[in-house]
C-alpha cells in the first residue's frame, strides 16, 4: 500500500521555479484589483510587441524542436518548452500591469534626485557619451541599436541554452521571468521618468510616451487604451541592464566566447541607457542589483522546484 502511495507521489507533477513566479505575479495583479486598481490588457500591436521581444524566440524553440526530432518527438521536453512559455507570457503581462500602477501607487517622482546624482558624476557621463557614440560609430550609425541588440541577446540566448539542454534552458527563462518579477516590484519603490524630461530635444518616441504617462496619472488610470500596455515609463532600475546581465552570465557558462559577446553588448547597452537619456546613473547599478537577486532566486529555489536536471536534453 505504502509503494502504491510513494508511486503517485513521484507521479505527481511539480511546479517549476517560474511557475512559482507566476503564481506569484498572480497574486499581485489579484491583491491590485482587490484595492480598486485596474488590470489592463493590450490591443494587438502591443501584444505582438511583447511577443516579439520575450516570446517568440522560446516559441521557435519549441516548433523548431517539434520537428527536428525526424520522427521521434521528446515529449518532456515538448512539454517543459510550453510550461515555461506559458508562465513567462503570464510574467510579462503581469509586470507590464505593475508597471502600469507603479506611477499611481507611488505618486512621488525620483527624477530630480537622480538627474542631481547625474550633475554630480560628470566624468561617468561623459564616459558613457563616449562609449555610446565609438560603439555606434562602429556599428554604421545604426540609430535603433539599443533595441535591436538587446532583442538580438533574447535571441541568441534562447538559442544557445536550448541547445546546451533542458536544465539550461530552464535556468535562463526562469532568469529572465525573476528580473520582470522584481523589476517590475522595485518601479513601486522609486518611481521616475528618465533623464530625457529635462531636455527639449526629446525623440518622437520618448515625447509619445511621457505625453501618454502624464495624462495616465492625472486621470488616475482612466485615460487608457490598449496601444498604451507597452507605454508606461519607468526609469529606476534598468531592466535593459539586469536582462543583459543574466544573459550574459548565463550564457558565459556554456560558452565562453559567445559570453565575451554578450558583456561587451551589455557595456554599449549601459552606456546607451544613459547616453540616449533613458536612464539615469543610478539606474545601472540598482538594475545590476536586481540581476543579482534574481541569479540568487534561481540558485536557491530552482532544484527545489522542479529542475530539469534530471529530464532530457531540450
Amino acid at each position: 500500500m505504502n509503494e502504491i502511495v510513494g508511486q503517485r507521489q513521484t507521479r505527481r507533477p511539480r511546479l517549476l521555479a517560474i511557475e512559482w513566479l507566476a503564481l506569484f505575479s498572480a497574486y499581485v495583479l489579484i491583491a491590485g484589483s482587490v484595492f480598486g486598481l485596474r488590470i489592463y490588457m493590450p490591443d494587438r500591436g502591443a501584444a505582438l510587441f511583447s511577443f516579439e521581444h520575450y516570446l517568440l524566440p522560446l516559441a521557435a524553440v519549441i516548433v523548431v524542436g517539434v520537428f527536428w526530432g525526424r520522427g521521434s518527438v521528446d515529449l518532456k521536453a515538448v512539454q517543459l518548452r510550453c510550461r515555461l512559455l506559458a508562465s513567462l507570457a503570464f510574467i510579462v503581462f503581469s509586470h507590464f500591469n505593475i508597471k502600469l500602477w507603479a506611477h499611481l501607487i507611488n505618486e512621488t517622482k525620483w527624477d530630480a534626485q537622480f538627474k542631481a546624482i547625474d550633475l554630480d558624476l560628470p566624468l561617468l557621463q561623459q564616459a558613457c557619451l563616449f562609449i555610446s557614440a565609438a560603439l555606434k560609430s562602429t556599428l554604421f550609425g545604426w540609430d535603433s541599436a539599443y533595441h535591436d541588440v538587446f532583442v538580438g541577446m533574447f535571441v541568441l540566448a534562447i538559442i544557445v541554452a536550448a541547445f546546451d539542454g533542458a536544465a539550461a534552458l530552464e535556468r535562463l527563462v526562469t532568469l529572465i521571468g525573476a528580473v520582470l518579477v522584481f523589476g517590475g516590484l522595485s518601479y513601486l519603490l522609486a518611481p521616475a521618468f528618465g533623464p530625457f524630461i529635462f531636455d527639449i530635444n526629446r525623440s518622437p518616441v520618448q515625447q509619445l510616451m511621457l505625453s501618454f504617462q502624464l495624462s495616465f496619472i492625472d486621470s488616475g488610470g482612466a485615460n487608457y487604451s490598449g496601444e498604451n500596455f507597452i507605454m508606461p515609463l519607468g526609469a529606476m532600475p534598468s531592466l535593459h541592464v539586469a536582462h543583459g546581465w543574466v544573459l550574459t552570465w548565463v550564457v558565459a557558462r556554456m560558452h565562453v566566447w559567445i559570453g565575451v559577446l554578450f558583456a561587451l553588448t551589455l557595456i554599449f547597452i549601459g552606456a546607451e541607457a544613459v547616453a540616449s537619456k533613458w536612464h539615469y546613473l543610478v539606474d545601472i547599478p540598482v538594475g545590476l542589483a536586481v540581476a543579482a537577486l534574481s541569479k540568487c532566486f534561481v540558485r536557491h529555489f530552482l532544484p527545489q522546484a522542479g529542475s530539469a536536471k534530471s529530464m532530457q536534453r531540450a
